[in-house]
């Protein structure tokens, strides 16, 4: 079954379980091509790679974010769980407390520690 269905968070959630957190709520995220993602609890965020393609990505991903949290000033998804669905991988890892950018917020001294972060990647 895909997690793009109409029972997508049903699936989620037993994967999860499978992958060893126990979720009690379980919300879709919006807006994504990627992955499939998901609000767990409040308190993480999953990601399900959609296809192969993705999944490599995915991949590069869960070993370059532990070395990159290291190194960066600002908090980076660090992932906790991870486990397979569908033959793709997927993770999970503690939500990070924020909101997106309104383009009010760009001000001189938010758009400064932006550059300030980008420097560091």
């Amino acid at each position: 079954m895909s997690l793009g269905d109409i029972h997508g968070t049903e699936v989620a959630a037993a994967a999860l379980r499978h992958a060893g957190l126990e979720a009690r709520a379980v919300t879709p995220i919006a807006g994504g091509w990627a992955f499939w993602t998901f609000d767990v609890d409040g308190e993480w965020i999953a990601r399900f790679a959609r296809n192969e393609e993705i999944a490599r990505a995915a991949r590069r991903e869960l070993a370059l974010l532990p070395h990159l949290a290291e190194h960066m000033s600002v908090a980076v998804p660090t992932p906790a769980f991870d486990g397979m669905h569908d033959r793709l991988p997927f993770f999970v890892y503690p939500r990070i407390s924020g909101r997106g950018m309104e383009p009010a917020d760009a001000t001189p001294e938010l758009l400064d520690a932006i550059a300030r972060v980008l420097d560091e990647l």
